[in-house]
């Protein structure tokens, strides 16, 4: 059972036996319970990898979700019902629910698996970083076990979900609901950053979590921008890496691209699995 606010939650929604276990998380951050869950009922180790990393790192943990017993009791419990979710990108929708339920929960840190911690985590129980100067990201959420945004954030979920708009349990609501909390909007809000709202929720800048905007995606995959990781990143917790437009793109070993130094660095068994047999990953 997770230790309250010690956790660190990564997810897959797919149904996939085969999860990509980035589980960088749990090398960083060893004092933290490190948990993966999965909406799968069983696991394939065909490779060995998952097996190896729960062996290298005891604060790491593969479950299981009980989708009904995690719904049960809160304002989300309708909207899942509803199965609307199910309509359009279902394992997006999902895991913008479940990232919120788990942190509702057991509280701690949520990270979607294309985000690589690369410092141990230090930030305040309650944090969330800009994504850009318009809206929040929702790949890095902390929270307090039940802390009052967050049951502010489902209810709006609830109220506002929208099947056809990309985001709109995700990014939109978080924005909205935090905006709401701050009294002001994010455009004034990032000007100050980091800065800390009613509630005890701390806005971090854009450095912190998502250094390289989506639309800049590339630039982790080029040869060679790996040469200046330390100076680039010296103020960043964790890369998200944007695998809703990066997930084709594939790198070559050893050519020092920013996605291969944050591997090779901070996920080495994983990176070792992947360029095993290949030579590009």
């Amino acid at each position: 059972m997770p230790e309250e606010n010690r956790n660190i939650f990564l997810m897959d929604t797919a149904c996939n036996s085969t999860p990509k276990f980035r589980v960088c998380w749990a090398r960083q951050n060893p004092e933290r319970q490190v948990w993966f869950l999965l909406t799968s009922d069983r696991i394939e180790d065909n490779t060995g990898l998952s097996s190896t990393l729960l062996h290298q790192y005891a604060n790491l943990q593969v479950v299981t979700a009980d989708l009904d017993d995690m719904f049960k009791d809160t304002p989300l419990l309708l909207l899942f019902n509803e199965r609307k979710w199910t309509k359009t990108w279902p394992v997006e929708q999902l895991s913008d629910m479940l990232r919120v339920l788990v942190l509702w929960w057991w509280g701690g840190v949520y990270s979607d698996t294309d985000v690589i911690s690369v410092r141990t985590l230090t930030l305040p129980n309650n944090s969330l970083g800009f994504e850009h100067s318009h809206h929040l990201g929702n790949a890095f959420y902390s929270f307090q076990a039940r802390h009052p945004a967050l049951y502010q954030l489902m209810r709006d979920m609830h109220k506002y979900f929208k099947p056809k708009q990309w985001g709109s349990i995700g990014p939109i609501a978080i924005t909205r609901v935090m905006e709401k909390i701050c009294g002001e909007e994010m455009e004034m809000l990032i000007h100050r950053a980091p800065v800390t709202c009613p509630g005890n929720v701390t806005l971090f800048p854009q450095s912190t979590f998502y250094p390289i905007h989506y639309n800049q995606f590339k630039y982790y995959f080029l040869p060679g921008n790996g040469n200046k990781f330390n100076e680039v990143f010296s103020r960043s917790f964790a890369l998200h890496f944007w695998n809703k437009m990066s997930q084709n793109h594939w790198v070559k070993v050893n050519s020092n691209s920013v996605y291969e130094v944050a591997a090779k660095r901070f996920c080495p068994t994983t990176y070792l699995f992947a360029t095993a047999e290949s030579d590009v990953f």
